[in-house]
């Protein structure tokens, strides 16, 4: 993986994790690039607004909840799906 998709992904799940414990209310990119450990510019360098970062977030979610989702259908089993910050999430 080169580093400019390593950064990418530091943020994407910066912002998944804020997204998780804070909500969508109060995100901004000073809050991400602080938890990425990044500046402003490398922010800008991968997304165009904190917008773009938040559907991208919640896409690596829900991508990752279904291929778990399948994973353990596969194993047979039995799954219960509730919702956080609008994203589907497994327990």
């Amino acid at each position: 993986m080169s580093e400019v998709t390593k950064t990418r992904e530091k943020l994407v799940d910066a912002a998944i994790d804020y997204l998780n414990t804070k909500g969508s209310e109060k995100i901004s990119v000073k809050k991400l690039i602080k938890l990425a450990n990044v500046g402003y510019g490398t922010f800008y360098n991968h997304f165009d607004s904190i917008e773009a970062i938040q559907i991208e977030a919640l896409n690596k979610t829900v991508k990752n909840t279904l291929i778990n989702f399948k994973l353990d259908v596969k194993k047979g089993r039995r799954l219960r799906i509730h919702f956080v910050f609008g994203l589907a999430e497994r327990y």
